[in-house]
This record gives structure tokens, sequence and C-alpha cells, in this order.
């Protein structure tokens, strides 16, 4: 009877992950949504920034997108590519005629009340367009000629977004093609190339940023580092065990202006200390652990492309925050996944964190 009960178990848990997807990144990606909640309320506690009843819009909106992408086969999105990416190009454009500049940068869409940043789209929409591209094109991976269509297809959204000017989703886009050409199998030779023009890149903006940023953006350089510098005392306040949530003094004095925002993660030091930093780095883990399995088991290109490309963009945001909180990395405007407060990131978020779990049931669904 044991051994019969097992069996039934195991069939039972194979069919749930065949019809949902992979339930422990489900549940990472719920928890890590709460524990962004329970940030941004802390800060909305104590300085009554009116964020916290908008953070929890933004996310019943956003679960929208997130439920069409999960129940969605990917390979629908395969069909109305050349769709998408005429979408992103034009909605990219409009940012040039209609779009609302802040802080020296015009990156924003208005609809209605709500501010959109088509920057967040335009990392989706590259990531099925771009494993629509490779897939498409198996037989002629090892071509120098679709090694240049595959930069050509992305350049157009580098550029735009680059002259917005938003550099950290610059770099998001460049992240995901490169990655992606790795996975595609596309030869190293050619990839060298590209490393070695990102390498130079990198060497300009320690050595002569002045070439290729905007005054504003030197002047963020400075500024930026009083709240580097106040989220890390904010660790240091927070201990192993942290001040107790609610009652963290850096949060409550406002030293860290975006601290709902870029500096996300010095609210769960302040108030959970190494504990709560070490459990949502855990989470995070399991998320990229998780999606690189999916990766691992995929029976398609196709497939293989999309979790590489939700697996990039995820771990490029959280390396990039966190090292800005840590002060291992510039400060360049890049939110932490699933935590940090703003509607456009959450849904963002919500969308591939989707797409993650669609891949993930279609690789049970082909293993049947």
């Amino acid at each position: 009877m044991a051994t019969r009960s097992s069996t039934f178990g195991s069939d039972e848990g194979s069919l749930s992950r065949k019809l949902f997807g992979d339930p422990v990144l489900f549940v990472c990606f719920g928890l890590l949504i709460s524990a962004g909640l329970m940030a941004i309320y802390s800060v909305d506690y104590s300085r009554h920034l009116g964020i916290f009843s908008k953070q929890m819009m933004f996310l019943i909106m956003g679960l929208v997108p997130f439920t069409i992408l999960w129940r969605t086969n990917p390979e629908v999105w395969r069909r109305i590519a050349p769709v998408l990416y005429v979408s992103n190009i034009a909605i990219l454009l409009m940012v040039s005629f209609v779009g609302k500049s802040s802080k020296g940068a015009g990156r924003w869409i208005e609809v209605g009340s709500f501010q959109f940043q088509p920057s967040e789209l335009t990392k989706l929409f590259i990531i099925i367009t771009l494993a629509s591209f490779f897939a498409n094109r198996q037989a002629e991976i090892k071509l120098p000629r679709t090694f240049a269509l595959s930069f050509l297809h992305v350049l157009p959204s580098v550029i735009l977004i680059y002259k917005q000017p938003h550099l950290g989703a610059t770099i998001g886009i460049l992240a995901i093609w490169l990655l992606m050409s790795i996975l595609a199998e596309v030869p190293w030779k050619y990839l060298a190339v590209v490393l070695v023009m990102l390498g130079s890149v990198g060497v300009v903006l320690k050595y002569k940023p002045e070439w290729l940023l905007e005054p504003y953006q030197l002047g963020r350089f400075s500024s930026d580092q009083y709240q580097v510098n106040e989220a890390k005392k904010a660790f240091g306040l927070g201990g192993l065990t942290g001040s107790g949530f609610l009652k963290g003094e850096q949060k409550k004095l406002g030293f860290i202006p975006e601290q709902h925002n870029d500096f996300i993660f010095s609210v769960v030091g302040e108030e959970g200390g190494l504990v709560a930093c070490t459990f949502i780095l855990g989470l995070f883990g399991t998320v990229f652990l998780r999606i690189w399995w999916s990766i691992v088991k995929a029976n398609s290109m196709y497939l293989r492309l999309i979790a590489g490309g939700v697996l990039t963009i995820l771990a490029y945001h959280t390396v990039v925050n966190l090292g800005m909180n840590l002060q291992l990395l510039p400060v360049v405007g890049i939110w932490l996944p699933f935590m940090s407060y703003g509607g456009t990131a959450l849904w963002f978020c919500l969308s591939v964190a989707g797409l993650a779990m669609a891949v993930s049931r279609e690789n049970e669904q082909m293993a049947f």
C-alpha cells in the first residue's frame, strides 16, 4: 500500500507540473514579491509616500500579463514575433516625440494617470523576437551573416534606449543579445570580437566617461555616492538579525531618497539583517537555478532561448542592483526584480515570470 501511495503521489506531482509548470519557481516568485511588498510598506509606514497602495494596484494589474504569458504556449508569440518587433520600435520612437522627462532623461510615456517606461517592454519583446530569430535560422547559426543580422535585430532598440538616455537598460539589452547568442551556439570567434568591444566601452566609462555619458549622468555619480554610503550604513546597523520590521532608523529619517526603488535591499538589510538578506539571496539563487534547469531540459532551441533571455535579464538586474547597494558597482538606475517599487518594472517581472513558468510547463509536456 505504501508503494502504491508513493507512486500515485509522484504521478500527481508530474501531472501538476505538466499543467502548471515548476511549483518551486512559482513559490519563489511569490515570496520575492511578498518580501518587496513588506519592504515598501515599511518605507511607506515611516515616510507616508502613498506608495504601498499603488504597488498593490500595480501587482493586481500585473497578474493579467503574468497569467496570459503563463497559460499561453510560447509558440504563439513566435508566430507573431514580427508584429511584436515592429510594435516595439514604434513605441520606442514615441518616446522621442511624446515622452515625459524626469531627472534629465526622457524615458516615460504617460497613459492617463500612469507613467509607462517602454524600455522595460523592449526587454520582453527582444527576448521573444530574438529567440524566434535564432530558432528560425538553426541551419545558418554558424554563418557570419546570421551573427551580423542578430546584432542588427537589437541595434535599433539599443540606439533608441541609449538616446533617452538609459545606460542601464542599454547594457541589459546587449546582455540579452550576447547570452542568447551563446545559447544559440554562435561561434566564439564572432563573440570574442563583441567581448573586446564591450571591454573597451568599460574602459572608456571608467577613465573617460564624458565621452559616452550625458552631463546629468556624470553628475549622478557624485550625488548617488551619498545614497550608496547611506545604504552601507543601513546594512551595518542591521547586523545579524536586523532592527525589526518597521523599525529602521535610516529608512525612517529618509537618508536614502530612492530607498523604495533602487535601494530597496537596504531596507531588508537594516530591518532584517544578515538573516533576511541571506534568505532573499537564496530565493534569487533558487530562481536562477530553476530557470537554468529549464534551459538544460528544453527540447527546442526556441524554448531554450526564451528561458535563457529571462535568466539573463533577471540575473543582470539582480547582480547590478545588489552591486550598487553593496558599493561594488556604480549606480546606474537598475531596480531589484520583484521587489523595487514601480509599475512598469513589476509588470515586466511578472511577464517574464509567466514566460519562465510557461517554458517549464512545455518542457514537462514534451517529456510525457
